[in-house]
């Protein structure tokens, strides 16, 4: 976790027969929410989430959602950010020119919107990971109290409380995402399921997708190399906020998701579900975000989704 940023966990707590049955239930209600959308207001939003075709979204109504309209139920509310997001406004990576070709939930607990049509699969799933992220926040302190001894100065004296005490359960998120099956020659040049980014977070918790194409940036190489994760792993990553209160000597690495190295230029859809364990608003981080908020809503205002 400090040489590279990236962990990957094959032992652990979380009961993968939650994280198959996610994958199988949120990919059909967020395309039942994908297909409620308005008429495509831009290039990506026309993606079939079905095929990558360019054909523009009709609202979806009837039979297939029920009575219901999902798009305008769930659509997030840009104050919580919680809720659906669809491709015609899911965030730009920093820096980014394009957006990514992804939609996904956002799912806070207790207090976030949950959808209905589903079972209630993420929230037991986010139940777990949250644990196991306050666990290895736990083991992240013993050896920042054994190594680093000015960060567990600057914990007792500044922060004032235990990593694991610092993590905010109401600020912690589990984004279900959906990258759409596509057409490489039918989408806008650049675009890529998620460009070069990092989290904004203390750590994130995330299961293995259900199919290849996460990628980190190896600087001493000065290359992308494939995250060697297998079906039933977790991936462990370390995001600015922990990178910020250790000054930088746990490392929150670039990374992105483009397609699977193996496909051609029709590429199948893909899902995953990250939790990013967040610290509570108040908590220190350095002298130049005394409170994590303000660091929170910088990044959020740099990927366009606050104002």
């Amino acid at each position: 976790m400090r040489n590279t940023g990236f962990a990957v966990l094959k032992t652990h707590p979380v009961d993968w027969k939650l994280v198959d049955n996610l994958y199988v239930e949120w990919r059909n209600f967020l395309q039942k929410c994908a297909s409620g959308a308005p008429a495509a207001a831009d290039d990506a939003e026309s993606l079939d989430s079905q095929g990558g075709s360019e054909r523009p979204l009709k609202r979806f109504k009837g039979a297939a959602c029920g009575s219901e309209d999902l798009y305008s139920k769930y659509l997030f509310d840009p104050k919580n950010q919680d809720g659906y997001f669809p491709m015609s406004v899911s965030e730009k990576a920093k820096g980014a020119a394009v957006k990514d070709i992804k939609h996904y939930y956002h799912c806070y607990f207790p207090w976030g919107r949950y959808p209905e049509e589903v079972s209630d699969g993420a929230r037991q799933l986010h139940t777990q990971t949250f644990a196991l992220g306050k666990t290895l926040l736990e083991w992240i302190e013993a050896d920042i109290r054994e190594t680093l001894p000015a960060i567990a100065k600057k914990l007792d004296e500044r922060v004032q409380c235990s990593l694991p005490e610092a993590v905010g359960m109401e600020q912690t998120l589990l984004r279900v995402l959906h990258y759409p099956a596509y057409d490489e020659s039918k989408i806008e040049p650049g675009a890529v399921r998620a460009a070069a980014h990092e989290d904004i977070n203390f750590i994130t918790v995330l299961p293995a997708g259900s199919s290849k194409g996460l990628q980190v940036w190896n600087k001493a190489e000065q290359k992308w190399c494939q995250v060697p994760v297998d079906n039933g792993c977790i991936v462990i990553n370390v995001g600015d906020m922990l990178q910020e209160l250790t000054d930088y000597a746990y490392i929150s690495t670039t990374h992105r998701v483009v397609k699977p190295e193996n496909e051609g230029a029709v590429v199948g859809d893909r899902l995953s579900a990250p939790t990013f364990v967040h610290a509570r608003p108040n908590v220190f981080l350095s002298e130049k975000y005394p409170q994590a908020q303000l660091y929170l809503e910088e990044r959020l205002r740099q990927l366009g989704v606050l104002k």
